[in-house]
């Protein structure tokens, strides 16, 4: 009976080869190479299942389908939620002979099934013979891509988009070195039209309503874009993959090129698209398990855990300053006289002739003129010393540097971590409170991602915070309330300002959610809408910052507490040691109404990093009764 049903099956095999394979080919060959995959279970191999972009949908029921959107992507009109009919219409147009063109040929346009099937079934056995795809060979420059490169862009406050950092991936050549801004770039992103707003732009980018699409571009147009422009610093991550390795990646970014995917901000963004591409590879899986949010920050990580045979990176990122990057680390490289000489010049560029200038070491020379080409191409949008004119003081102080003879600068490099060695996004913590009014109490937090003033890493923006969806409830054994919910939480300081001209020195604070309005009273919960502006003053000893801010809130009313008030705050902020970390919080309240109390709100807070993935916090607040905590807090 067994032996019949097989017997069935094949034949049923054949039949269905015929009505795809064209006369001119072997129909028999088709046939036996689609039942050799059959043997084999490729149609429900990881590999396959990748790039046919394929994912488990729904809740309750699991099932799996297609993310590509586009029904070019499928060869079989149920190609979309069947890889077993797929496998067999792609084995079948394989076989097809070529036509005016061969880059439309199934082999040039589904370049990663061919390049994997053939690996896995010899097609030379089936009588297969390769088609020359122009194409795809002149795009990934066959003979000259040697290595990928995952890339790792920093966060930027000023655009929701950009706020939990970015990720590429880079082909390098023989041709060029790592570095070299003519490599190939593979990005993925939204498609967004230049028409839409900020508010339209969350909107549809967190309920799916963009295109995300992958394209590739000279590495330059990134790098200039987000070193020299958003002065975000990138982390670059080579690879160690085998020449067949990097050909199959290649191939997939180049199908993915032409099909387009549903864009989601928090899970099926950059990130997740990017590391789906590995999963082509040594059975690696790095999207498993992401729940409702993957970062750019999380695909680095398991990117780097992976051990063993999954091994494909193993040493340290190359690290991109960006331009103020640089700026910053030099200028504070200088000694408090050649700092004086870099304001002076700043001031009076025609004091380059001055005798005071030059009489300074050569050496200083050297370190404050490129200190000097750094802070004018850093500060050119915004007029200082415009690069371009002709008798601009950067052409003035560039004349001079060409005047000198040639050498480089010394400047001593600074010590930075990378993304992957940083703490995982989320947290969540627990913490014992003795409340000067209520007594005892505990609070639970959690925040989905990502980082506060406490516990930034690289690629965040240091001293300062960012995170949505964050939850602090508190409960004293007989009710549980909220004791704050941030919706969006944004606290932009530039800790390395310099406050030269051009180098502002502002801070500014967003925050969005609920609050207690006052501590003595667990029930005391409101809406409110926060935002402050100030400055940012660096106090380089402690690697922190002393913050000045006025703003106000509005608020739901409680009991008479008014709808807002306006505030005015200092906060400081700084680390003792790499392990312990502390912030201290002052903030005067006066209320828009009669009715609203004035006070002033204090707070402190002492992290110390047991690990990389956990914390412990001493916390006091004030707020018209005093509180002190002690939490303990995990990152996952």
């Amino acid at each position: 009976m067994f032996l019949f049903s097989n017997f069935l099956a094949n034949l049923l095999v054949v039949t269905v080869i015929c009505c795809y394979a064209t006369s001119a080919q072997s129909d028999e060959a088709a046939a036996n190479s689609y039942m050799k995959a059959v043997e084999l279970g490729l149609e429900n191999d990881p590999v396959w299942l990748t790039i046919l972009g394929y994912e488990e949908k729904g809740f309750v029921s699991s099932r799996r389908e297609s993310a590509f959107r586009s029904s070019s992507a499928f060869l079989h009109i149920d190609g979309k939620s069947n890889p077993s009919s797929e496998l067999l219409a792609t084995l079948s147009a394989f076989f097809e002979p070529v036509g005016s063109g061969s880059n439309e040929h199934a082999q040039c346009k589904y370049r990663a099934r061919y390049i994997w099937l053939d690996a896995e079934l010899v097609f030379k056995k089936y009588g297969i013979e390769e088609q020359t795809c122009d194409a795809y060979e002149e795009w990934k420059k066959h003979e000259s891509v040697n290595s990928i490169s995952v890339l790792m862009v920093g966060g930027f406050l000023e655009n929701p988009a950009s706020y939990f950092g970015h990720n590429m991936i880079k082909l390098n050549t023989s041709r060029h070195n790592s570095n070299n801004l003519q490599n190939e770039s593979v990005n993925f992103g939204a498609d967004i039209p230049q028409t839409d707003g900020i508010f339209k732009y969350i909107y549809s980018g967190i309920t799916g309503k963009y295109r995300g699409v992958f394209s590739s571009s000279d590495y330059f147009h990134f790098a200039n874009n987000y070193g020299e422009t958003e002065h975000r610093d990138i982390w670059e991550y080579q690879l160690n993959l085998t020449d067949h390795e990097v050909s199959l990646l290649l191939s997939l970014v180049w199908e993915l090129m032409q099909t387009d995917f549903t864009y989601y901000f928090f899970d099926k963004n950059c990130a997740y698209r990017m590391a789906r591409l590995f999963s082509i590879l040594r059975g690696i899986d790095l999207t498993t398990g992401h729940n409702i949010w993957y970062a750019p920050q999380t695909f680095v990580q398991r990117m780097a855990s992976q051990s063993g045979d999954k091994q494909i990176f193993d040493g340290s990122p190359i690290y991109h300053p960006s331009r103020q990057s640089r700026f910053y680390n030099r200028y504070y490289d200088l000694s408090s006289d050649e700092q004086n000489t870099v304001k002076a010049l700043i001031q009076t560029p025609s004091r380059l002739a001055a005798n005071d200038y030059q009489a300074i070491k050569l050496e200083s020379k050297y370190r404050v003129l490129d200190v000097l080409l750094d802070y004018y191409q850093y500060t050119s949008s915004d007029g200082q010393g415009y690069i371009t004119d002709d008798n601009s003081p950067y052409t003035q102080v560039l004349a001079e540097r060409y005047r000198l003879p040639a050498a480089d600068a010394a400047f001593t490099d600074s010590p930075t971590s990378s993304p992957h060695q940083s703490r995982d996004i989320s947290y969540s913590a627990i913490a014992y409170s003795d409340n000067s009014t209520i007594g005892s109490t505990w609070r639970f937090r959690i925040r989905p991602a990502y980082y506060d003033t406490l516990d930034h890493g690289a690629g965040h923006v240091a001293n300062a915070a960012l995170s949505m969806a964050e939850l602090e409830l508190v409960g004293d054994g007989n009710k549980v309330n909220v004791r704050r919910f941030s919706f969006i939480k944004i606290e932009r300081v530039n800790l390395q300002a310099t406050g030269l001209p051009g180098d502002s020195r502002r801070t500014w604070l967003l925050e969005v959610g609920a609050a207690q309005d006052r501590y003595d009273d667990m029930g005391s919960t409101v809406g409110i809408a926060r935002a402050q502006i100030g400055r940012a003053y660096p106090v380089l000893a402690v690697n922190g910052v002393i913050t000045a801010r006025l703003g106000g809130a509005l608020q739901s009313s409680y009991h008479g507490s008014g709808y807002g008030y306006l505030s005015a705050g200092l906060t400081a902020s700084g680390s003792f040691s790499e392990l312990l970390r502390f912030e201290v919080s002052s903030e005067f309240r006066e209320g828009l109404s009669t009715t609203h109390e004035d006070r002033l709100v204090n707070s402190a807070a002492l992290r110390y990093e047991v690990s990389r993935n956990l914390d412990i916090r001493l916390l006091y607040e004030r707020n018209v009764v005093n509180e002190l905590g002690l939490s303990v807090g995990a990152y996952w």
